[in-house]
């Protein structure tokens, strides 16, 4: 009879859940000056939210930047998560500088 209250006991124990996927990511934002900001942020964090802190941070002004994940151009509503962005991704920020008659000018006097 203890053989089978045993293995009554063995079978009621639940398997081991699988590990929750992480709830926050941290990234890493570099201007042109090379200088690095890291951020830890949720998956469901808007970009237009990262973009404030970092103007904050580095005393910009938010509608002066542009930022650009694996070469494209990130949309505020965009978050990490519709990014698929991995831990340790770097965002990279382009200085803006008014409006000329062509668009917008990137710091340097490149056109965009």
């Amino acid at each position: 009879m203890a053989d089978n209250e045993s293995q009554s006991a063995g079978d009621s124990a639940a398997p081991p859940a699988a590990p929750a996927a992480p709830e926050y990511i941290k990234l890493r934002v570099v201007g042109q000056d090379s200088n690095e900001v890291h951020f830890r942020v949720k998956f469901g964090t808007s970009m237009a939210k990262l973009k404030k802190s970092y103007a904050d941070r580095t005393g910009v002004l938010v509608d002066s930047l542009r930022f650009l994940f694996d070469g494209r151009r990130i949309n505020d509503d965009d978050t990490p998560k519709t990014l698929e962005m991995e831990e340790d991704d770097v965002i990279e920020v382009l200085f803006f500088y008014g409006l000329s008659g062509t668009g917008w000018r990137l710091l340097g006097g490149r056109v965009n």
